[in-house]
């Protein structure tokens, strides 16, 4: 806020005062209209200053833009859409009973995570004798991560992430944030729970990832380029995208595209 608004402000109060002090009608009318028309200013005031923050904001995403700085243009973007309020909503227990207080959510929510991803038992049904072996066995390094593997794990992770996550200990396990789906909310079913794994973790995942790729790869068919070091489908997504304007430039007799 600017200083010409709190002035205005200023001003105000002090015609508030002097309304409160006097008895004569004619001055209280007097007064009255001159607050209803400081009132106007203060709004016009007000109006313009946030007008300029608004653009020192948008001027701040703009910088970061052309930097590529993605982190200052996430904050810059959430501080011009403003904060939802988002309201606690209940849930309800096996038994269909809502749960009011914030401990037993948390309880329910255990419980329903601990279910969710409780390892399987191996079912039984079926031929037990029939172990056979896979058609073909992978080529995949079963032995324990080189130094060099956990090294290049941690250098995949995203600037400062590893260190604000490693600290936690491996000890606590992965924590959860939900998602809401559609449907009633009450039940813990209509929310999609997304892991955050500790960053020991994520290093690991990231070297076994890395060890079935390098197996895997001489197995995939040429035409996949999804998901594969080197290639992306938007490089095939503009290839087709060339040979389709080739073809309809040629069709209509244009040759400028041989140039």
């Amino acid at each position: 806020m600017s200083q010409a608004t709190w002035q205005l402000l200023n001003d105000r109060r002090e015609l508030h005062l002097k309304l409160l002090e006097t008895n004569d009608e004619l001055l209280q009318a007097d007064l009255r209209q001159q607050v209803r028309q400081i009132c106007k200013k203060i709004y016009r005031s007000s109006r313009n200053d946030r007008r300029l923050w608004a653009d020192s904001i948008a001027d701040h995403a703009q910088i970061a833009i052309n930097t590529g700085n993605m982190r200052d243009l996430y904050k810059a973007t959430k501080i011009l859409a403003g904060k939802r309020s988002q309201r606690k909503k209940p849930l309800k227990s096996k038994d269909g009973q809502l749960i009011v207080t914030s401990e037993g959510q948390l309880r329910r929510w255990r419980e329903y995570f601990e279910e969710t991803f409780r390892p399987t038992a191996l079912s039984t049904h079926g031929d037990p004798q029939d172990t056979s072996p896979p058609p073909r066995l992978l080529n995949i390094d079963v032995e324990p991560p080189t130094r060099d593997e956990v090294a290049r794990a941690v250098m995949g992770l995203k600037t400062g992430r590893h260190q604000r996550k490693a600290s936690g200990g491996l000890e606590q396990g992965p924590s959860y944030n939900c998602v809401q789906k559609r449907g009633d909310l009450s039940q813990c079913s209509n929310w999609r729970g997304i892991s955050l794994l500790l960053a020991p973790s994520k290093d690991f995942c990231r070297i076994i990832l890395d060890r079935l790729s390098g197996a895997v790869e001489p197995l995939l068919h040429i035409e996949q380029a999804g998901f594969r070091p080197n290639r992306s489908c938007t490089d095939q997504i503009n290839t087709l995208r060339d040979n389709s304007q080739t073809g309809i430039r040629m069709a209509e007799g244009d040759l400028s595209y041989l140039c």
